[in-house]
């Protein structure tokens, strides 16, 4: 039976039957270490189903194709992640610095909890297979919005000059990317973030602080 066979008898069989065992966090986790550790055309559907312990045809049923599956990784990973961290936004009498030091202990204690799922994010190979760009893309000006929503109530309270938001937090970003995959895992998330932060605010020259930045 082929691959393409298993798919179109899993899609008839998933419309009849209700399927008893939710094996998807186990498959996005084992799929998450399959994919942290090859490249993304070295990986097979064979490979996942042993390591979950389940027939291919059972992962067919909730994934149809390698891609699919891919992106799930990725998705599930951002969409949990920006779930942990809207507290963060939604909380009152909370300075944009302190927020942001919130938001950033909690990426960083995620990622060092989930490092597979974050190497898979950062696989452009793989990336560039994904037909769902769109989706992939939202999501990322989802995060952006997070950090530029704290950048925005910064600059209401003075401590951030006039810049434009989103362009800070994609910086930000890429600081924190950084960080994340070349920082020493030793250092504790709240130091890693104040460390972060220090130079966000206020950069790393010794000639006085800009104009509107943290002193």
């Amino acid at each position: 039976m082929t691959d393409q066979s298993v798919q179109n008898e899993c899609r008839i069989e998933t419309k009849n039957m209700r399927i008893a065992t939710d094996y998807r966090p186990e498959i996005l986790r084992q799929a998450a270490r399959l994919f942290a550790r090859k490249r993304f055309d070295e990986v097979l559907m064979d490979d996942v189903a042993a390591k979950v312990g389940v027939a291919k045809g059972t992962l067919y049923r909730f994934y149809a194709t390698k891609e699919e599956l891919y992106a799930a990784i990725c998705f599930d990973w951002m969409d949990e992640l920006i779930r942990e961290i809207r507290p963060h936004l939604d909380s009152e009498d909370v300075g944009a610095e302190a927020r942001l030091e919130a938001i950033l202990v909690h990426v960083i204690e995620h990622f060092r909890k989930n490092q597979d799922f974050f190497q898979v994010l950062q696989r452009q190979e793989a990336q560039q297979a994904l037909k769902q760009k769109a989706e992939l893309h939202a999501r990322r000006a989802s995060f952006r919005e997070v950090y530029a929503k704290a950048i925005r109530q910064g600059q209401a309270e003075g401590v951030v000059r006039p810049l434009n938001p989103a362009h800070a937090a994609d910086l930000l970003m890429g600081m924190i990317r950084s960080v994340l995959v070349f920082g020493d895992p030793a250092q504790s998330p709240k130091a890693t973030a104040r460390g972060i932060l220090d130079i966000f605010f206020n950069g790393v020259s010794q000639t006085g602080n800009p104009k509107g930045a943290r002193k």
